[in-house]
């Protein structure tokens, strides 16, 4: 590294794990495909905001720049120090993206085995671990990227017998000699092109690119050739290139990036560049000297800065065996920011839509673009004296279609004209210290009135946040949807396509029967932390409709596992006790385990909870931050029952009512429980759900399965605030994960379940079969179609806020609508639930896959496990409404 009162780096993206190379073998490049990128290259650098930099140093340092280093210099005792695991914790807590790590450096001492060094007389420059080989693969378990640090001008520590080697002279007053790396020297040129192919050729898609340092002064010539060495063992290599100076020597710009020296906190930068919070250019101080909010800010005003190519890295370093505390806990720190803030940071770029002169340093505000232009998010990073902040006009006539905060989603006015846009926080909200975020969802401005259900003439659904257009980029989706012509009775009524029983069992089999043949997302993010192979339902939510998972949407690899996997076991159970396959029993038993293992630790105040969010296999991310969902653990802990109940297995039992006692612990004097809150810290992340019918329901369930009256008074609690709160004010909100909050926000899961309840526990008196049907009236007024070509079938859209009409929605509905008509004798009732439990089996494909509706390029198992499900239930209220069985 070039001792200037700066210092550059950068790194790479991520690889597949090859065996290590052993010393003295002949390397083979490794062609395994990468873990990350889809699009190796570039492309992926492009979207990268967040990397760490690293020197492998023993202690402060045993280097002295420009002079022979002590020697012996015992490698070997330095790279078996090395713990891989802890440096992956420290850097995957920060969030990292990447890491370029030093491969050597100083007396070029190779971090691997290396039979080019052994060759060339260097036998100790090489250690006997693949140390980075280790690395590569510890990072690239966890999706994290390895890029390397070479240097092809590092003669200046070598020794003096070392330099002879290659001709060049003894030092000069303890300094390198004039003929030091001057050329033409086509013995270290040979040496040094071997050097860089064999490290190629051993790591391959390992190691996804190479950060090329540059002495002062000292070129190597026709550039080039570095290039073509270090892509023989993955051509898809990104490189990067200290100060630009080997870019007119030979590397493109197509070959090379610059990475200029020097990241500034202030403000951004086009380039690549290189934040250092640490004391120090050397590299050598583990004394943090820059607050981590405003290293925050930094990496928010680079990742914001108009022409930036890629993200920024932050040099921590040294590190030999640790990272000093006060540095781990700044990364731990940094990481928590970063979770909270990072979906307005990653998928995006430097705003387009929004663009903002920079009028004053540091920056006060920056703004980013999602990928598809649907979404605007506006960093304040430096709070205004009041509530409001005024900024230039959207670009095209771009029009402001909602704003909302993105930690908390509460709501923030805007007003918007040719000239200018104004945003203002509300009254109780004040701006936070480091980055308030605000999300605004832009576009043509929708007609007052228009329902955007699956019918509408639009290729992406009003604000469903995750139904944009970069998820429907990438395959040609509608191709893939068939829409059967309609079979139809004398009288007109639409028929089913097939019988309510081939819709199960097709569907079932779809998902018990060489599923994982289907899936072709990468193999590796099925692994679990033992290394078993998961099903794709455990790790992802959706996919495209051919298997593959969105790259590029921003919920591409999030799971939902306490509401999905619950109703998924609920799926698997209804259908081992309908077709008696021990295939769906077995698979319901081994999701149920999977989220057990995977929930709260007990000693937490949200103790054995399932966590409502996986993202990118770790607990929490996405909308829910570090939060889960009170409600979804009850949902979960019911699921848990019917498996007890149909195992006998007594795990299931307690796991049950582990939940159920730290409900009943957290219960507020209402009877209520926040809507999203951090498990171990008990911050509330979003106040208000209506959703506590399945809480209800747990405490019964476990009383009367118990004989005792332990949770009575719990019960009880939930149950009057329920009927005397949205029974009546129909405040039916707060429900999914992956939805902001918002005061207008209505759904009606929770409420189809609280008729259910209210049906089943109806007598005479107490006015439970009114409440019911009114309660059902304001879900048809507020979310039933009219479905064109398939008439008199009605559905239902699944919220305001995803205003689509979905298979799953429309069929728990039907089957309310079948327990309704049998309490009231409404044949009518029964028609109208049978007429859209028929059009629902039009969504059955000719692959058996069940999709989301018509004019919806996402595939979820959610929805199509659910479909399964409540045909299920709707076959039973079928079969109850024939033999008339109260």
């Amino acid at each position: 590294m070039k001792n200037t009162p700066k210092h550059n780096l950068l790194a790479g993206f991520a690889a597949l794990l090859t065996a290590t190379t052993l010393l003295g073998a002949e390397p083979k490049p490794d062609t395994a495909r990468a873990i990350l990128p889809t699009d190796p290259g570039h492309a992926f650098m492009m979207n990268a905001k967040i990397g760490v930099f690293v020197h492998y140093t023993a202690g402060q340092s045993d280097f002295a720049y420009g002079k022979p280093n002590p020697q012996p210099w015992d490698l070997d005792a330095h790279a078996d120090a090395f713990d891989v695991k802890a440096f992956a914790d420290a850097v995957e807590d920060m969030g990292a993206q990447y890491v370029i790590m030093t491969s050597f450096h100083a007396a070029m001492r190779l971090l691997g085995p290396s039979k080019v060094m052994v060759d060339i007389g260097m036998p100790t420059h090489q250690s006997k671990r693949d140390m980075l080989g280790d690395l590569a693969d510890e990072l690239n378990r966890r999706n994290i990227a390895l890029c390397l640090y070479v240097h092809p001008t590092d003669q200046h520590d070598l020794s003096q017998e070392e330099r002879a080697l290659f001709g060049w002279g003894p030092e000069v007053d303890g300094l390198p000699g004039e003929k030091l790396g001057q050329w033409p020297n086509p013995k270290w040129d040979a040496f040094l092109l071997g050097l860089f192919k064999e490290i190629s050729q051993r790591y391959g898609k390992r190691v996804s690119g190479y950060w090329i340092d540059q002495h002062t002064g000292k070129l190597f010539p026709e550039a080039g050739r570095l290039a073509v060495a270090l892509r023989s063992g993955n051509p898809d290599a990104v490189i990067w290139q200290n100060s630009g100076a080997y870019v007119p020597a030979g590397l493109s710009l197509e070959d090379a990036w610059c990475a200029p020296e020097g990241g500034q906190f202030a403000h951004g930068a086009d380039d690549q560049h290189c934040l250092l919070p640490l004391k120090g250019w050397w590299f050598q101080s583990d004394e943090v000297v820059v607050p981590v909010e405003e290293l925050f800010r930094a990496v928010a005003r680079h990742n914001g800065c108009p022409g930036k190519k890629c993200g920024v890295d932050i040099g921590l370093t040294p590190y030999a065996t640790g990272y000093a505390p006060k540095v781990k806990a700044m990364m731990a720190e940094f990481g928590k920011l970063w979770r909270e803030r990072k979906v307005s940071l990653l998928n995006t770029r430097p705003s387009t839509i929004l663009k903002i002169e920079q009028k004053a340093v540091p920056w006060p505000i920056v703004a980013t673009d999602s990928l598809d232009g649907s979404t605007v998010y506006v960093h304040v990073l430096i709070p205004p004296t009041g509530k409001s902040i005024k900024l230039p006009a959207l670009a095209d006539g771009r029009k402001i279609i909602s704003s909302s905060l993105l930690l908390g989603g509460n709501e923030v006015k805007f007003k918007q004209t040719e000239e200018a846009v104004e945003l203002s926080l509300p009254e109780d909200v004040k701006w936070d210290p480091v980055d308030t975020v605000i999300v605004l969802k832009v576009g043509p401005a929708f007609e007052p009135g228009v329902l955007l259900s699956e019918n509408a003439k639009l290729e992406i659904s009003s604000t469903c946040g995750h139904d944009v257009a970069a998820n429907h980029a990438e395959v040609a989706w509608k191709k893939m949807m068939t829409v059967a012509e309609r079979k139809r009775d004398a009288q007109g009524n639409l028929l089913p396509l097939q019988s309510y029983d081939e819709t199960i069992r097709r569907g079932m089999d779809f998902l018990l029967k060489d599923h994982l043949k289907w899936f072709k997302g990468p193999t590796e993010t099925l692994l679990d932390e033992k290394g078993r192979t998961q099903m794709p339902w455990v790790y992802y939510s959706n996919l495209q409709q051919d298997g593959t998972p969105f790259p590029k949407a921003v919920d591409g690899f999030v799971s939902y596992p306490a509401f999905h996997h619950a109703l998924l076991i609920r799926t698997f159970l209804g259908y081992w006790r309908y077709a008696k396959d021990e295939r769906a029993l077995a698979e319901a038993v081994k999701l149920a385990d999977w989220d057990i293992a995977h929930s709260t630790p007990a000693d937490w105040p949200y103790g054995n909870f399932p966590w409502s969010t996986f993202q990118e296999k770790k607990p929490g991310g996405f909308l829910d931050k570090t939060g889960l969902m009170p409600d979804k653990a009850a949902i979960m802990a019911l699921a848990y029952l019917q498996l007890h109940e149909a195992t006998g297995e007594k795990r299931f039992l307690q796991a049950a009512d582990a939940i159920a006692r730290t409900l009943a612990a957290r219960q507020r004097p209402n009877g209520t429980w926040p809507f999203r809150v951090d498990p171990q810290t008990e911050q509330v992340i979003e106040e208000y759900t209506s959703s506590v019918i399945y809480a209800v329901r747990l405490f019964e369930s476990l009383d009367k399965l118990n004989g005792n009256d332990r949770y009575r008074a719990n019960r009880d609690k939930t149950w009057n605030w329920l009927l005397n709160g949205p029974i009546k004010t129909k405040e039916f909100r707060g429900f999914y994960e992956d939805i902001p909050a918002s005061q207008d926000g209505r759904t009606n899961y929770d409420c189809l379940d609280t008729i259910r309840y209210l049906l089943a526990n109806r007598t005479d008196t107490n006015g439970y079969i009114e409440m019911a049907k009114d309660l059902n009236l304001w879900i048809e007024k507020t979310f039933m179609d009219k479905i064109k070509d398939f008439e008199p079938a009605e559905g239902i859209r699944e919220q305001l806020q995803c205003n689509v009409v979905m298979g799953i929605h429309s069929l728990n509905w039907a089957s309310m609508l079948l327990d309704l008509a049998n309490a009231t004798g409404d044949e009518k009732l029964r028609q109208r639930a049978m007429q859209t439990a028929n059009y629902i089996t039009y969504y059955l494909q000719p692959d058996s896959r069940i999709v989301v509706g018509f004019q919806y390029n996402q595939w979820w198992y959610s929805c199509h496990a659910g479909v399964v499900l409540y045909l299920l239930d709707f076959e039973k209220g079928i079969r109850k409404s024939d033999s008339k069985e109260p």
